[in-house]
């Protein structure tokens, strides 16, 4: 299934289970992606990891829900996405006071 067909109904389960969904593309030729937020336990399994590409590997392999495996495959596309990955590991925004 192209990720560009995956309904509506999937993503709105998706964000009630994962609070977080991501659409990756469309790439330059089409392909479509879906990912959820990273959990605390994938982040500190990945952590140790020192290579970025393989933590980036590591990382979109954890948090794919679903579309084209290209996504994960085709370096070009893979090398284009790295500078976004990060925000895989969405977090929100919390404040703390020295009382």
């Amino acid at each position: 299934m192209k990720g560009s067909e995956i309904p509506q109904e999937q993503i709105d389960k998706w964000k009630k289970q994962f609070d977080v969904v991501f659409r990756i593309g469309p790439t330059e030729k089409g392909y479509v992606g879906y990912c959820r937020n990273a959990t605390r336990q994938e982040m500190s399994f990945l952590s140790v990891q020192k290579d970025p590409i393989k933590f980036n590997e590591g990382l979109l392999k954890a948090c794919w829900l679903d579309g084209d495996k290209e996504i994960q495959e085709r370096d070009a596309i893979f090398m284009g996405l790295a500078s976004q990955i990060a925000q895989l590991m969405h977090s929100e925004e919390v404040k703390m006071e020295k009382l």
